[in-house]
């Protein structure tokens, strides 16, 4: 019954029958059907507006809660997608993205868990501190560097290919550790655990460099990441010779 109310209603909405596509795709939603869950949101954000009230945008947010609570990943993508924006209304805006960048990190999706990375490490380009700035209360240097100390072995692992700004932001994670360790912010007397970060962080500015030559960056980025990763080496060469 699901699928078929669910499909019922998909093919009402693509022959512009929204009020019949609402009936249908509701009841299957309602039933469990997750897809359905995620396309009743936009009835209350986007194609609805001629048959439900504009702006009803927390109604919105819980069918796609809903949707994600199914196991829909779109959804949980979604989520942070709306949240972020400045036009979007929704209660507890910064809890509900921290639930779900969460459940996102936690499935081992590369780009979330550095996303969520730089949100516990107060990075500067975080790009969702402007929108949710409720989101800087949720600083923990301990776990930014954890997510990403987990992300880099898990994309060396298994070869993952990343944008060359995720790569960046990787190398950047590591930086943050070695700096907290510099400032005296965190105690460690442990010079290959220096020399790992060191290390660690020259490898994804590698990294970032590559791909960005790769995929026709411009060329103002490319000089800019070749200065770092100079910048990179001859600080881990500094290092050695001092011990």
């Amino acid at each position: 019954m699901q699928n078929s109310d669910f499909e019922a209603g998909i093919n009402y909405r693509n022959e512009g029958d929204t009020k019949n596509a609402f009936v249908f795709l509701e009841r299957a939603a309602k039933s469990g059907h997750p897809e359905a869950a995620f396309h009743m949101a936009w009835f209350y954000y986007d194609i609805g507006k001629e048959l439900i009230e504009p702006g009803k945008h927390d109604k919105a947010m819980e069918w796609l809660d809903k949707s994600a609570s199914l196991g829909n990943e779109k959804a949980m993508q979604q989520i942070l997608t709306l949240l972020s924006r400045p036009d979007f209304n929704a209660p507890e805006k910064s809890e509900f993205f921290m639930k779900w960048i969460t459940k996102l990190a936690e499935r081992k999706e590369p780009v979330y868990m550095v996303e969520l990375a730089e949100i516990y490490g107060l990075s500067e380009s975080c790009p969702f501190f402007e929108t949710l700035p409720e989101l800087r209360k949720k600083a923990d240097p301990d776990k930014s560097f954890e997510l990403c100390d987990a992300v880099s072995k898990l994309v060396l692992a298994d070869k993952i290919a990343l944008p060359f700004v995720i790569y960046s932001k990787i190398a950047q994670g590591f930086r943050r550790e070695k700096n907290r360790i510099r400032a005296g912010e965190k105690q460690s007397s442990d010079r290959e655990h220096l020399m790992y970060l060191l290390k660690m962080q020259l490898l994804f500015d590698e990294e970032a460099l590559e791909s960005a030559k790769k995929n026709n960056a411009p060329q103002e980025y490319i000089n800019f990441q070749q200065n770092i990763v100079d910048a990179d080496k001859g600080e881990l060469e500094a290092v050695r010779n001092l011990h």
